[in-house]
């Protein structure tokens, strides 16, 4: 795993939509997830092994999260600094 850094906002989408599972979120469904909201269908450990990847970045964090992606979202929470947060 190579980090970037840094990360622009292009390059964080790019990773997401390479490992997007469309065929899962049917699955994702049944366990309660809003498939009204735009997701991708990549897993938690996929969205982890990401975050590491991109390291903390709270400007990157608040654009993913402006996204309206919920796998972005849920990477925006992994790269965001927690001291930032008000």
């Amino acid at each position: 795993m190579q980090r970037i850094h840094p990360p622009t906002f292009a390059q964080a989408l790019g990773l997401l939509h390479a490992e997007a599972r469309p065929h899962e979120l049917a699955g994702m469904a049944h366990f309660g997830m809003n498939v009204a909201q735009p997701r991708l269908g990549v897993s938690v450990p996929t969205l982890r092994r990401l975050g590491k990847q991109l390291g903390r970045d709270h400007t990157l964090a608040l654009a993913l999260w402006d996204s309206g992606i919920a796998d972005a979202q849920i990477l925006a929470s992994l790269v965001a600094d927690p001291a930032r947060f008000t």
